[in-house]
């Protein structure tokens, strides 16, 4: 066995070689962006930064969690298509309610707009209220900072199929500007369940400016990052100073998102349903769950039927779409009641739904209306002129919409707005792009 030492030698030797050349063995450390509707997760690789997808290669994840029977628990995509069925289960926008008390006014202010329920909680969670459960398999209730957990797990598990390893231990956590310390304490929590160290934790808009490369970009020192996502909509103003950003004030609103408008569509296209078809109480009824059941016009393609779970899903698809173009028209099967003669008799057959985006705009102008409210509140706060920001960063899903790049543009008065990555990763890259 006299050949053991040399091997040790020229192992060690070997890898001395790989770290003088900048080997650092397998990664340990990403960057997360653990969303109100959706979560990413991204890694520093010495090529840049990598967004980690899924195995259907989608990079967002909703931030969602199905408590199911016998101790059963789904994310994501998984747990979404839990919402119709057992929406007292499905847990989500859980970052509204982590770190907070039960009896604060935003806790209180969200009673009634979810399928599950909020109860108080007094015990050593940074949380005071927790969502309940009465599914046989979990407990009673379960904390914002559980739920969190389990969608950083199933991020992890994005990360074991990307990497092909578990090592990935901790995280450059991102976090909103506006989180007080209980709400930052419950959000380390959630990671520290989730079995993940928190080496380092940005403020989202710092982490938005860094992914640009703004806090190394000469003459820069104001910037303004107007997130706005699937549930809030917030703006802050950083400061630069020597590659140093600093959060020097923060506005918005925490009753205006994505989903706003989601809604403002969904009662648009209910509205185009009812004018052309009447009623769709004896929907289900009448031309059965596939939509072409039963239906006069048959034919295997028909599209789904117009019940109010796949307008919602509609209304979404619909105002993506019209980002890049001025129409959209999708379809539904619609239950006709019909007059009762014999040229028209009671029948299901696709119904086209049409949304241009001038009508959009007016027909959701109350929304569009509070879009730049957050940003006059806060430079009016600070004593601010518009023309004093230097760049302005777009990050959130909504942040897509034209009308709302266009109303930003003609406010500060400038042609260009950093959008040149997608605005769902944005916050995820660059915490990422800090790690050492």
């Amino acid at each position: 066995m006299e050949w053991l030492p040399s091997a040790a030698v020229a192992f060690t030797a070997g890898c001395a070689i790989l770290a003088v050349n900048g080997y650092k063995g397998r990664p340990d450390v990403v960057g997360i962006d653990l969303g109100t509707t959706y979560s990413v997760i991204a890694l520093k690789t010495e090529y840049g930064v990598k967004v980690l997808r899924d195995e259907a290669n989608r990079s967002l994840v909703p931030s969602m969690v199905h408590f199911g029977s016998g101790g059963a628990i789904h994310v994501g995509y998984a747990a979404e298509s839990f919402l119709e069925t057992e929406p007292n289960h499905v847990i989500y926008n859980a970052k509204r309610y982590i770190g907070r008390t039960y009896d604060a006014p935003a806790v209180q202010e969200l009673e009634g707009k979810h399928g599950f329920a909020v109860v108080a909680n007094k015990s050593v969670s940074p949380s005071g209220n927790w969502f309940s459960l009465d599914v046989p398999g979990h407990q009673s209730a379960v904390s914002p900072e559980t739920v969190g957990s389990y969608v950083l797990r199933h991020l992890l598990d994005i990360a074991y199929f990307n990497l092909g390893h578990r090592q990935i231990t901790k995280a450059v956590v991102a976090v909103p500007a506006k989180f007080d310390t209980q709400q930052r304490r419950a959000t380390i929590a959630a990671y520290t369940q989730a079995n993940l160290k928190v080496v380092r934790i940005i403020e989202e808009p710092t982490a938005a400016a860094v992914a640009y490369g703004l806090d190394k970009k000469p003459d820069v020192n104001y910037i303004l990052v107007y997130d706005f996502g699937g549930g809030t909509l917030d703006v802050s103003l950083l400061f630069v100073n020597k590659e140093s950003v600093q959060v020097l004030h923060t506005h918005g609103d925490d009753e205006l998102g994505g989903s706003d408008f989601d809604y403002c569509l969904t009662s648009w296209l209910d509205e185009q349903v009812s004018t052309a078809a009447g009623s769709q109480e004896k929907l289900h009824e009448a031309c059965g769950e596939e939509g072409y059941i039963q239906t006069v016009d048959s034919t295997s393609d028909a599209p789904p039927l117009c019940a109010p779970s796949y307008i919602r899903q509609l209304a979404e698809s619909m105002k993506c779409s019209l980002s890049v173009n001025a129409t959209v028209h999708e379809s539904c099967t619609a239950y006709f009641p019909g007059k009762g003669g014999p040229q028209d008799s009671p029948r299901c057959a696709p119904l086209q739904l049409t949304v241009e985006r001038d009508s959009f705009h007016q027909r959701c102008s109350d929304l569009f209306d509070r879009v730049l409210s957050p940003v006059e509140a806060l430079l009016k706060e600070i004593n601010m002129d518009a023309a004093e920001v230097d760049e302005v960063v777009l990050v959130g899903g909504t942040s897509r919409i034209p009308r709302i790049r266009s109303l930003l543009s003609e406010y500060f008065g400038i042609d260009h707005l950093n959008t040149e990555i997608d605005p769902d990763l944005t916050v995820a890259i660059g915490a990422a792009s800090i790690v050492d």
